[in-house]
C-alpha cells in the first residue's frame, strides 16, 4: 500500500487521482504520488536527490508545501517529510494521531503546541504528541522548511478551528 498521508485535513486534492484512487476513498487516508522517485521495497540502502520527491501543495496552510521524502513503502517504521512554508505562510491549528518529530532545516517561525507558543529556527529540535494541537507561522523573510519525521500508522488529521 502506498504512504498513508490524510491529505484531505491538510487541503491537498489531486494526489489520489494521481495514483488512479477514488476520491470516495474516506477523508482520513489519501495515498501519495512518488513521480520519478527511485523507490523500492527490497531492503536495501537508498541514495536519491531529494528535488526528485514531488512537492505537492498544503492547500490547508499558507503558502506551504510538502514532499514525502521516504514513504512506508520504502522504509519499515518511519516516513520522513520535509515542509516548506514560504514568508508570510504557516499552518492551521490541527491535531494528528501519530506523534511528530521535527527537525528545522532553515527559517525561523512561531510555533504553538498545545498551549506554548515557541519562537524556532534553524537547527532546533521539536517534539508533538499525538493529539496535541499545533499550527506553524513563518517569522522574517526566509522561508521555515523541516523534516517531519511520524511513525508509518495511519494518521487521522482534524483542524481545530483555533487559529
Amino acid at each position: 500500500m502506498r504512504y498513508i498521508e490524510c491529505l484531505t485535513a491538510h487541503g491537498i486534492r489531486g494526489a489520489g487521482e494521481a495514483l488512479g484512487q477514488s476520491t470516495k476513498a474516506p477523508a482520513m487516508c489519501r495515498g501519495l504520488y512518488f513521480g520519478e522517485t527511485i523507490m523500492s521495497d527490497n531492503g536495501k540502502p537508498q541514495v536519491f536527490p531529494a528535488d526528485t520527491a514531488k512537492v505537492i501543495p498544503v492547500e490547508a496552510g499558507t503558502g506551504a508545501s510538502m514532499q514525502v521524502l521516504l514513504g512506508p513503502d520504502e522504509m519499515p517504521n518511519f516516513a520522513m517529510r520535509r515542509f516548506i512554508m514560504q514568508p508570510g505562510g504557516g499552518a492551521p491549528s490541527h491535531t494528528n494521531t501519530v506523534e511528530h518529530e521535527q527537525y528545522v532545516l532553515q527559517g525561523r517561525a512561531r510555533v504553538g503546541i498545545g498551549e506554548e507558543v515557541h519562537e524556532v529556527g534553524k537547527g532546533d529540535v521539536l517534539f508533538i504528541p499525538p493529539g496535541i494541537p499545533h499550527w506553524y507561522e513563518v517569522q522574517g523573510d526566509e522561508a521555515y522548511e523541516f523534516l517531519c519525521l511520524v511513525p508509518n500508522k495511519p494518521d487521522v488529521i482534524e483542524l481545530t478551528g483555533q487559529d
